[in-house]
């Protein structure tokens, strides 16, 4: 879900990156998406956990995310993107999905 694009640009819009390692359990979160091809949808949640497996962090969250919305941007309260979704609405129940924390990518994003 996730595709990084390098091009030789000046002056084009950015979002800040905030710090996942700061997230708390109970911290609202703003997800877009564009689910089943509806753009520019905006949902609310909450932090339900950070889980991790070996070296793989995941932000679990109660904001829906419907198929075609992973790859999204999670924002914190201050506008800042603190993660990815991914993972959407697994084990077929309500309210769990899943985004990769923004610092788990710092290394993608910031590569030369």
């Amino acid at each position: 879900d996730i595709a990084i694009l390098k091009i030789d640009a000046k002056g084009l819009p950015v979002l800040r990156i905030g710090d996942s390692d700061a997230l708390v359990n109970g911290q609202f979160i703003i997800v877009l998406g564009n689910p089943w091809g509806l753009e520019r949808s905006v949902s609310s949640g909450l932090v339900s956990a950070l889980r991790s497996k070996g070296s793989m962090k995941l932000i679990q969250m109660t904001a829906p995310v419907s198929p075609g919305s992973s790859g999204g941007p999670v924002f914190n309260e201050y506008g800042e993107v603190i993660g990815v979704t991914t993972l959407a609405s697994i084990f077929f129940a309500q309210n769990l999905n899943f985004a990769i924390p923004i610092n788990y990518l710092d290394e993608l994003i910031t590569k030369k």
